[in-house]
């Protein structure tokens, strides 16, 4: 298993099928029947074209004996990771202030 710095990188989706279902055998159809959500949700999920969110996070919690937290901070430091990267662009869109809070934030990290 890769170590978690490089595990955030992923979309908690593809996080679920490599980490979690393909190593037990679980197709997204039998997780769908199991945890009581629509097959194309968690297809989606999985593809990383729709995030995981508290209602998601906490039926895989409990189906996986993972906790809710879990699956939401894999998403958040998936969007966090991502945005990130789009920081340059995300630059240009916005008019900056001049705020020191902004300068704490961004040499923050």
């Amino acid at each position: 298993m890769k170590n978690y710095k490089q595990l955030i990188t992923y979309h908690p989706g593809e996080i679920l099928e490599r980490v979690y279902l393909r190593p037990e055998g679980i197709t997204l159809k039998k997780l769908s029947q199991d945890i009581n959500m629509p097959f194309q949700h968690l297809q989606e999920v999985c593809q990383g074209t729709m995030d995981i969110g508290a209602d998601l996070a906490y039926r895989l919690a409990f189906y996986l004996g993972t906790t809710p937290r879990f699956w939401l901070k894999k998403q958040q430091d998936y969007d966090l990771n991502y945005w990130a990267s789009e920081l340059k662009k995300i630059r240009k869109e916005i008019k900056y202030r001049g705020s020191k809070h902004y300068e704490k934030m961004t040499n923050s990290d």
